[in-house]
């Protein structure tokens, strides 16, 4: 039947229409959509005619299992990054769940595609208009194992070329903070974010400096720009609690900037124990207010004699 529908003269996007009668938004048994798959998904097929074969696919009723086999059969080691590109923006552009998006994209990135496809693909689909919980669902197909730091630092740079609301650069942090991401990788990106056109937001600067991962990971002098780009007046008491908790295991170095760029004392840091301290910050400050009230007595008491 199938053999019939898709003759093999006939190309993929004059075909398109036969197949969307053959597979009305109903469930497609597998011996169907492996036939499709067979005809469609040619070495020589054109990204026009696999990203129409995809559209047609995805208009019947495919389990998770087919999704996979749909996205096993591109993007292979001798496709070209032109019809894997392609495949990638129909699959994004169909309307799944964030679920099936991330069967598709773990399926993608999880191919042994070169450093270039890997690379490529990112691009594409990082510009595509992803919502929330997808661009979250990326990030962590791209970053679910190690990857080489060209496709770290590509991909990166593709996600701080896209406007980035506070809730997307905290699910960038997030990832940076994975085992699958190395010390050093973790500084090149910070190096990224520094470089910005303008520089580090103060948003980014707090979440970047309440990464335990972020602050052992970075220099003293990256340390430092972040630290410097904090808004200490918009702190709020979580944020001091988290950024103590970063930042008393992190190296001398980063402490020494914190307490260069910051005002321990300004009131959010009080469970901080500063360098070469043996009490906290809030301690500290109880006793040099005590201090201060037992020297300042003797002293009003002779005022009152004098008078």
């Amino acid at each position: 039947m199938v053999e019939e529908v898709l003759p093999v003269e006939v190309v993929l996007p004059e075909v398109g229409p036969q197949l969307t009668n053959l597979l009305p938004a109903e469930p497609i048994t597998d011996a169907v959509l492996d036939a499709i798959i067979t005809e469609s998904f040619t070495p020589d097929a054109t990204a026009e005619e696999v990203s129409a074969a995809i559209d047609t696919i995805l208009t019947s009723d495919v389990t998770f299992a087919q999704l996979e086999s749909v996205v096993d059969a591109v993007f292979t080691e001798d496709a070209t990054v032109e019809v894997m590109s392609a495949a990638l923006e129909s699959l994004v552009d169909a309307d799944l769940s964030v679920r099936e998006l991330a069967t598709v994209l773990d399926a993608v990135f999880d191919s042994d595609l070169s450093d270039e496809a890997t690379i490529a693909l990112a691009e594409e689909i990082l510009e595509q208009p992803l919502s929330a919980e997808e661009f979250k669902t990326v990030l962590y197909a791209i970053f679910d194992e190690k990857v080489a730091d060209e496709i770290l630092v590509a991909t990166f740079t593709a996600v701080l070329d896209t406007p980035l609301t506070e809730e997307r650069f905290a699910e960038v942090v997030n990832v940076l903070s994975s085992d699958a991401i190395t010390n050093d990788q973790v500084a090149q990106v910070v190096d990224l974010i520094i470089g910005q056109e303008d520089g580090v937001a103060p948003e980014q600067a707090v979440e970047l400096v309440s990464s335990a991962k972020v602050l052992e990971s970075v220099t003293g002098d990256q340390a430092t720009e972040v630290f410097g780009s904090v808004d200490e007046g918009a702190l709020t008491a979580e944020n001091g609690e988290q950024i103590t908790a970063a930042v008393q295991e992190a190296s001398v170095a980063v402490r020494d900037a914190f307490q260069e760029e910051i005002n321990v004392f300004g009131g959010v840091f009080d469970g901080y124990y500063p360098l070469g301290s043996m009490v906290d910050v809030g301690t500290r400050r109880v006793v040099v207010a005590g201090t201060g009230v037992l020297l300042s007595a003797p002293v009003l008491a002779s005022r009152r004699v004098r008078v």
